[in-house]
C-alpha cells in the first residue's frame, strides 16, 4: 500500500517545485519602472501556480480522495521544505546579471 503512494507524494513534491520555480522566475523579471506589465507577469504566474496545483490533486481524486491527500502532503511538505532552505534567495543561474536596485 505504501509503495502506490509514493508517485502521488512525488507528484506534489514536483508541483511545488515547479510552483517554487515559477515564482522564481517571475520575481526575476518584474521591473518597477514596467507596471503594467509586472501586474501581468504576477496575475499570470499565480494562475500558472494555482492551476498545477489544482491540476494535481484533480488527477489523484480521480484515483481515490487518499491519493488526493498524500498530494496535497507532498506539496505542502515541500513547499515548506523550499521556503525554509531556499527563501528567497535567488539561485545564481536565474539571476542574469540584474543587481539590487536596477
Amino acid at each position: 500500500m505504501t509503495l502506490t503512494l509514493i508517485p502521488w507524494f512525488l507528484m506534489g513534491a514536483s508541483a511545488a517545485i515547479f510552483n517554487y520555480i515559477t515564482r522564481l522566475w517571475t520575481v526575476m523579471r518584474i521591473r518597477p519602472e514596467q507596471k503594467s506589465s509586472g501586474m501581468i507577469l504576477v496575475f499570470a504566474g499565480a494562475l500558472i501556480r494555482l492551476l498545477t496545483s489544482g491540476l494535481s490533486i484533480h488527477i489523484a481524486l480521480q484515483a481515490s480522495i487518499f491519493a488526493a491527500l498524500v498530494v496535497f502532503v507532498g506539496l505542502w511538505i515541500m513547499r515548506w521544505a523550499l521556503a525554509l532552505t531556499k527563501g528567497l534567495k535567488i539561485p545564481k543561474s536565474l539571476q542574469n546579471n540584474r543587481t539590487i536596485g536596477s
